[in-house]
């Protein structure tokens, strides 16, 4: 793995300080930056990191650990090939199928998809790093461009009727632009905009999405990564309307716009069912200022569920689950599978009108670091189990 999450900076550098210096600095922190910068510079430190000290060395600046910013999951053998699979079965017309990959990062889950070149991807995200229009050599039909969903919803979604098709693309920049919060777990600390008004423009998107008179190039829509504060849902399902949609979601529950599968099964920031079961007979009221109009917003758009990152709408059924370990390797400066990993859920969203022909097994090459993430589980969470959610999932979508 240490091949695939390459850092920057893998033997950080450390310049020792003395007592004073690092008193100095740990009083006004602050105000000591050119210090710290100048003392940096001296030592040939680029980026400067924190400072501490240890029972070895003592006081000492430390190199600021960067990364790449890379994919944040890699499936395992068993699990490339259900994704091959239903990207195969939402198909049926034999034609190679057209895969778009939002948040792809580095492009290593597109390469791994379309290396033996039966699938074209596309990966988007705004932060890559390759030149925009890369070829990735490994897998010839494989390309990234550095943009932001939302610039290139319309240029992969359905075509339409003309009114309907001018009204869509005014509701879609609608939903992007107007100020607003999708978090959850602020509901009870007030929005910007009008959650009522959201779920209408939502719901016409939803309705309207299946006036198509065209379909879209894509066939199937992987969201590989969904940061907080991001709301990819919409722009996806309401926007390009895709045979099937695979989500790997964050276990946290931080990611997105609020998330609906965390927020159904209830947890530490909110629990839709609960809120909903003693609303009305407890008048509960939000912080803010308690009216009853804002209680009316905020039962309106938690029982609508449209605006929800994840959640299915009106147009998909969830098909299947299944955990998998990953991790955000640029954020937490260390490999992806270590003692700190963490765990998300793919999720696989089929639209109501495809039709799902189930395909045999494709062949799947196998890479050393599928070893690697079976020798990743432990004792208390083992791999036997993690494959057994995987297998559950197969019987599911090819019974």
């Amino acid at each position: 793995m240490a091949d695939i999450y390459g850092e920057r900076i893998k033997h950080p550098k450390r310049v020792g300080i003395t007592s004073q210096i690092y008193q100095r600095w740990a009083r006004t922190p602050w105000e000591t930056k050119a210090e710290r910068e100048t003392l940096a510079k001296q030592h040939g430190i680029k980026a400067i990191g924190s400072y501490g000290g240890d029972g070895v060395t003592g006081f000492f600046l430390g190199e600021a650990h960067q990364t790449e910013k890379l994919s944040y999951w890699v499936p395992h053998f068993f699990e490339r090939e259900i994704l091959r699979r239903v990207i195969c079965s939402v198909c049926s017309n034999n034609k190679k199928p057209t895969v778009l990959e939002v948040g792809c990062g580095s492009g290593l889950l597109a390469a791994l998809l379309g290396a033996d070149n039966k699938i074209n991807i596309v990966g988007i995200d705004i932060d890559i790093k390759n030149p925009n229009g890369t070829r990735i050599s490994t897998a010839p039909n494989t390309f990234l461009l550095k943009t932001d969903i939302w610039n290139v919803v319309n240029n992969y979604s359905h075509k339409y009727p003309g009114e309907i098709q001018i009204k869509r693309e005014k509701l879609l920049s609608a939903v992007r632009n107007r100020e607003r919060s999708f978090f959850l777990y602020e509901l009870y600390g007030g929005w910007f905009g009008d959650p009522k008004e959201l779920n209408q423009e939502i719901d016409v998107l939803q309705r309207s999405s299946r006036a198509t008179e065209q379909e879209t190039s894509i066939d199937v829509v992987i969201c590989s990564f969904m940061e907080m504060g991001a709301e990819l849902t919409v722009p996806i399902r309401d926007g390009i309307y895709p045979k099937a949609i695979i989500y790997v979601r964050p276990m946290n529950g931080r990611s997105g716009g609020g998330d609906y599968y965390f927020a159904k099964s209830g947890g530490n920031f909110f629990d839709i069912d609960k809120w909903n079961q003693q609303a009305e007979q407890d008048k509960l009221e939000p912080e803010g200022d308690g009216s009853e109009e804002e209680l009316q917003k905020l039962l309106a758009i938690i029982n609508a569920n449209t605006n929800i990152s994840y959640h299915p709408g009106t147009n998909y059924t969830t098909k299947a689950r299944w955990i998998t370990p990953c991790q955000l390797s640029y954020d937490s400066g260390k490999h992806r599978f270590d003692s700190d990993r963490d765990f998300a859920e793919v999720i696989i969203q089929t639209r109501n009108d495809t039709k799902f022909t189930p395909t045999p097994s494709p062949q799947i090459h196998e890479y050393p670091f599928d070893l690697e993430i079976e020798s990743a589980f432990g004792q208390s969470s083992p791999f036997e189990k993690h494959a057994n959610e995987m297998n559950q999932a197969r019987q599911l979508l090819f019974p």
